[in-house]
């Protein structure tokens, strides 16, 4: 027994410095990675390497890791150990969630992780109008986000004509290209429309129908500002497009091969139309 008790005092005490410092690199790290909008996999695998870091300067400095030393071999085989280490993991846990509720009550900056956090969270399924118009707002660009009435009459005649026996549906629009005269409006859009079936399972909307077109369309404004759509085309090889479009039917088209290549209208559309039926919902 003196022999045991004489190998820990010639134990350097500095090792439990650094197996306390290696021990909570990996979860600090990991969990101030994932709290940044890390993916997971990532997180964990700096935090690893975190620790492994700590290890590594270790070994730089005393020529030996903390793993080693008697003293710590001792600790290891203390039946209580299981229980200090409890301990100790609560302290530090307090500790990060006690500078993680500061910086949120006197930060501003650290809302944008939180706000990135539940948008990552609940845009892959809305579950209400809310989080929807939240959504919609953080993936839509502001130059899609423009609502007029000449808008809103694209959107109706394409209820009418895309799905003519009715039901629960919903269309979205990217605008395109615009002409204006006094009493003529001419607009080229990507329009997409949505067939909904409120799931009895799922508990919000399905899409069970969708169509999407490029058009234009030729509206006349009334009297009381509204308009009305007087002529549409959705074939851009047709003549009908040409003659409808006139002055913008060939810059809309080459708008339109643009914003494909970007590979994110079909979404961004399915995101509005989305936004727009959970609205309807829940004002019924």
């Amino acid at each position: 027994m003196p022999k045991g008790r004489g190998s820990q005092t010639n134990s350097d005490p500095r090792a439990s410095v650094w197996a306390a410092l290696t021990i909570a690199a990996f979860p600090l790290v990991a969990l101030s990675m994932s709290w940044m909008g890390i993916h997971p996999l990532v997180s964990f695998l700096l935090g690893a390497l975190a620790s492994l870091l700590v290890l590594l300067v270790e070994g730089m400095f005393r020529r030996r890791l903390w793993i080693s030393e008697p003293a710590i071999a001792h600790v290891l085989g203390d039946p209580m150990l299981g229980y200090r280490m409890l301990i100790v993991l609560g302290i530090i846990l307090l500790v990060f969630e006690t500078f993680l509720l500061a910086g949120f009550l006197t930060n501003p900056s650290f809302d944008k992780p939180i706000v990135r956090f539940i948008l990552n969270r609940q845009c892959v399924q809305p579950e209400n109008a809310l989080f929807a118009r939240l959504c919609a707002t953080n993936a839509v660009p502001p130059e899609y986000a423009g609502i007029n009435a000449a808008e809103a009459a694209i959107r109706d005649e394409a209820v009418k004509r895309y799905f003519p026996d009715g039901g629960l549906v919903t269309c979205s629009t990217i605008k395109l290209g615009e002409e204006i005269e006094p009493l003529l409006y001419t607009h080229s859009a990507i329009v997409r429309c949505d067939r909904w079936v409120v799931g009895k399972i799922a508990g919000h909307p399905v899409s069970v129908q969708t169509v999407q077109a490029t058009i234009v369309a030729r509206l006349r404004i009334r009297q009381d500002g509204s308009y009305y759509v007087q002529a549409w085309n959705d074939n851009p090889s047709s003549a009908e497009w040409s003659s409808i479009g006139q002055g913008i039917a060939l810059t809309s088209l080459d708008r339109q091969r643009k914003l494909a290549s970007d590979g994110h209208i079909a979404d961004i559309l399915a995101m509005e139309n989305f936004r727009r039926v959970m609205e309807y919902l829940s004002s019924k």
